[in-house]
């Protein structure tokens, strides 16, 4: 029933998190194993205010991404990931490549319980740092076309997994640089140069190859999101 009802959950939120946007910070307590990859495939949505030559226009982001974790020991996660964007607002819409990486640093902790013939407690807690970098560069022709944007993060979460449920608080600032193609002759600036969101997040692991990871941002960008996780 539990199982039942935590499917239910992250299926609903997936439905509920299209027309707008998931962050995908992750969390520490949901990072592979050592020596262990990770892959997550997510369908993701943004709702960011750009100025256009004096003229505030809010584009809209549908993203597309596949990502790859590798965790090379106890402290330390690397990641990079590979999309493509849609960016839309009210004049204007194309089309943009999306790429970028960065690294965790992880404090957890870890308590196993075994039993004979019963499933393991396992019970991790903990914090992590969370550097990356998304570059956005439309490939657009002509006067209306830029230098591109690039997006600098630094993140903290805190969370809590029991036997692979669990869920994290999510804290992080994004710097802005740059500008992306608008309106054929406009280049659209981001309004603020840096935003600060706070997230709500719950994964749950079915198997020891294949998890759901579910976000809600509930102050500064408000969001939710979902993603497929692969342990191989």
């Amino acid at each position: 029933m539990m199982k039942k009802a935590l499917i239910s959950i992250g299926l609903l939120l997936g439905v509920l998190g299209s027309p707008l946007f998931g962050q995908d910070w992750g969390s520490g307590v949901a990072a592979p194993e050592p020596g262990r990859l990770m892959f997550t495939a997510a369908c993701e949505s943004l709702s960011q205010a750009f100025d256009c030559e004096g003229i505030e226009e809010r584009l809209r982001r549908r993203e597309l991404r596949a990502r790859v974790d590798f965790r090379p020991g106890d402290v330390l996660s690397v990641y990079g990931f590979l999309g493509s964007a849609d960016f839309k607002g009210s004049l204007d819409s194309f089309n943009s490549p999306v790429y970028g990486g960065g690294f965790r640093l992880l404090f957890l902790g870890e308590v196993v319980v075994e039993e004979k013939d019963a499933r393991p407690l396992e019970v991790k807690l903990g914090a992590a740092l969370d550097f990356r970098a998304s570059r956005f560069k439309p490939d657009v022709d002509g006067p209306g076309s830029s230098a591109g944007l690039t997006q600098f993060q630094v993140g903290l979460d805190l969370g809590l997994s029991v036997m692979g449920i669990g869920g994290y608080l999510g804290l992080a600032f994004t710097r802005n640089q740059g500008e992306l193609p608008y309106a054929g002759v406009l280049n659209a600036v981001p309004a603020s140069g840096l935003n600060f969101s706070s997230a709500l997040g719950l994964h749950y692991k079915f198997s020891r190859h294949l998890g759901l990871a579910a976000e809600w941002s509930f102050f500064g960008l408000r969001s939710i999101g979902v993603g497929l996780r692969v342990y191989p």
